[in-house]
């Protein structure tokens, strides 16, 4: 087993092409130690049981540099209000102090600089703010940041408290095309959100709302200190299956639930979203093929996705009446965990045949969108994904 420092991600290579995606001029200019921070917030546990070569430490950066912008990207800040005011020094004999118009500074957006301007801040102690929501994420309230950050009092309290706010990412993304799965387009579109006067003050401050987002939001697998498989293992098609058939489209609807039939010991279904409103709709089919199995004999376990908080797939809302329904007639049925994302959709028979690909069962997937399955009998790859789906059930409730 060796331990790595989240560093050895950030390679050349990859900085390189971050700089690539902005019209920065030195990549000597990105503070690398920000953006191992961001990979330490969604890497995991930083241990593994192989070395990694450059080019995979490359990979495995920019992978899961990807996946905190698109994090960041499905968050953004709705400011609540921007006026405030500060305490002055009165220049009138007759007042000791006064009380002056300014613009309020979010505190868990503002860059050093700007964190300056607030009443008691000075440079080392705006660096301190600004370091300390990059590590341990946003903060809720003033009486937060008196507590994490040294050398902040009570002064700052009271008199930062007219000028400050604390904006949350309280509204998620819903269009379609605001995140483009691109690493290019998806960093571009942080850079566009971004104010400042140089290309490079643009930079920092996405890096900075990224491992300020991660770090309010971690990973699961680096919140509760587990291993990621960085590395996804791959078996060969060629030596371990022994056909493979494809489903476009409607042919799901009408060739699942004959395979689920033919079954003979067990079906084990993992799926984002089952819709099923009423009987009339057509994953009624589907269902009823696992409720025949179940009936012969057959063990049949069925996994769906919840929501976890602010999320907007409305899992839980569409999949209840069929986990209902199912548990109604004795299948198992669980919801996954709360703090992950179930977003697959494969399912495995008697351990030697799987259907895996981007079908839910939903009238859409089966007849309205072009997606697309495959059936692969192959009794190693079957087995792999088994194992998965009961990692996912013990842990599951």
């Amino acid at each position: 087993m060796y331990r790595y420092d989240w560093e050895i991600f950030v390679t050349d290579t990859l900085v390189r092409k971050l700089q690539g995606f902005s019209e920065l001029e030195d990549p000597e200019s990105i503070p690398r130690d920000l953006i191992a921070d961001i990979l330490a917030s969604v890497g995991g546990f930083p241990y593994t049981e192989v070395q990694y070569d450059e080019n995979e430490r490359t990979q495995i950066g920019e992978r899961l540099f990807h996946e905190a912008i698109k994090h960041t990207l499905s968050e953004i800040y709705r400011p609540i209000f921007n006026v405030g005011f500060i305490y002055s020094n009165s220049e009138d004999d007759s007042f000791e102090e006064e009380i002056v118009g300014s613009a309020s500074i979010d505190i868990n957006r503002a860059t050093s600089n700007e964190l300056e301007a607030l009443p008691g801040v000075g440079s080392v102690l705006a660096e301190r703010i600004v370091n300390e929501r990059r590590k341990e994420g946003l903060y809720k309230s003033l009486e937060d940041v008196v507590e994490r950050v040294d050398g902040i009092g009570r002064t700052f309290l009271l008199n930062a408290g007219y000028s400050s706010r604390f904006d949350a990412p309280s509204q998620r993304i819903g269009e379609s095309d605001t995140i483009l799965d691109n690493i290019e387009s998806d960093f571009s579109n942080l850079l566009q959100l971004q104010d400042g006067e140089t290309e490079f003050e643009r930079f920092l401050a996405v890096l900075d709302m990224i491992a300020s987002v991660c770090a309010t939001s971690p990973h699961p697998s680096s919140l509760e200190s587990e291993i990621r498989n960085l590395i996804p293992e791959f078996v060969q098609v060629d030596e371990q299956t022994d056909w493979l058939g494809i489903l476009w489209s409607s042919n799901y609807y009408y060739d699942v639930p004959e395979l689920i039939r033919a079954s003979a010991q067990s079906v084990k279904v993992c799926m984002f979203h089952i819709a099923f409103p009423d009987e009339n709709h057509p994953s009624h089919k589907l269902l009823e093929a696992l409720v025949e199995v179940y009936n012969a004999g057959a063990l049949v376990q069925v996994l769906l996705d919840r929501d976890r908080t602010n999320d907007p797939y409305l899992s839980t809302v569409i999949n209840t009446p069929a986990k209902a329904y199912l548990e109604q007639q004795g299948v198992s049925c669980r919801f996954d965990k709360e703090d992950s994302l179930l977003h697959s959709k494969f399912i495995v028979i008697d351990k030697k045949l799987l259907i895996l690909g981007s079908h839910n069962w939903s009238a859409g997937s089966y007849f309205h969108f072009d997606d697309l399955s495959l059936v692969v009998s192959s009794k190693k790859l079957a087995e792999q994904l088994s194992d998965r789906f009961d990692h996912l059930w013990d842990a599951a409730i």
